[in-house]
């Protein structure tokens, strides 16, 4: 079942990241990897908030925490548009979807 699940996360279209709850990257997609430029060696045990473009960026450790202390979840079940950010430093718009 495990290889399943990995080949159908490697197989998607669209970027997708496992971060554990603390923020860190575990496991990264290639389709992550061609948009944002990174290898996976390169996003694996970093914080996800490399790849936040805008003012969110410095804000995401915080709801991480927030969530963490409280159960509250900030945009988890939500999706939104907001900056992401590239290898280069190169800035574009992502829709964000968050699940737990």
């Amino acid at each position: 079942m495990e290889d399943l699940t990995l080949g159908l996360l490697e197989s998607s279209l669209d970027p997708i990241f496992l971060i554990n709850d603390h923020g860190i990257i575990r496991l990264v997609n290639r389709a992550a990897v061609g948009q944002f430029g990174w290898s996976k060696e390169e996003f694996l045990n970093q914080n996800i908030s490399m790849i936040i473009g805008g003012r969110h960026g410095p804000r995401h450790d915080e709801c991480i925490e927030h969530f963490l202390q409280t159960g509250i979840k900030c945009e988890m079940g939500k999706k939104r548009e907001l900056l992401a950010k590239r290898k280069d430093g190169s800035e574009f718009v992502i829709e964000l979807g968050l699940s737990e």
